[in-house]
C-alpha cells in the first residue's frame, strides 16, 4: 500500500507520465458525469410527472399476456420462432416507449 512519490526534482519517466494523464482525464470524466447526473436529477424534478400504479400495473399486464400469448403460439407450431423474436422485440419497445412516457424522460 505504500506507493512512492517521485521526488519533485526527479522528471517523470514516460510510462508515468501517461499514467499521470490518464487519472487526470479520468477526474475531468467524472466530475462532468456528476455535473450531468446532476442536471437530470434537477430536470426529473422540475418536470415531474405523476405515474399512478393503477398505469403502471396495467402496462404490466398486458404486456404479460403478449408474451404468454405469443409463447402458446410458438409451442403449438402456429407461428415461427423467428416470428416470436420480432414480437418479443415489439414488445420490448412498447415497454421502452411507454416507460418513457410514463416516466417523464422523453426527449
Amino acid at each position: 500500500m505504500d506507493e512512492q512519490q517521485p521526488n519533485n526534482d526527479q522528471p517523470l519517466s514516460g510510462k508515468d507520465q501517461i499514467e499521470l494523464k490518464k487519472l487526470e482525464l479520468w477526474k475531468r470524466a467524472l466530475s462532468k458525469v456528476e455535473l450531468y447526473f446532476q442536471f437530470k436529477m434537477a430536470e426529473l424534478q422540475e418536470h415531474d410527472v405523476p405515474v399512478s400504479k393503477r398505469t403502471l400495473t396495467g402496462l404490466f399486464w398486458m404486456t404479460l399476456v403478449i408474451v404468454i400469448a405469443v409463447s402458446l403460439l410458438v409451442s403449438f407450431g402456429k407461428i415461427t420462432e423467428s416470428s416470436f423474436t420480432f414480437v418479443m422485440g415489439t414488445v420490448l419497445g412498447l415497454i421502452v416507449a411507454m416507460g418513457k412516457s410514463f416516466f417523464g424522460t422523453e426527449e
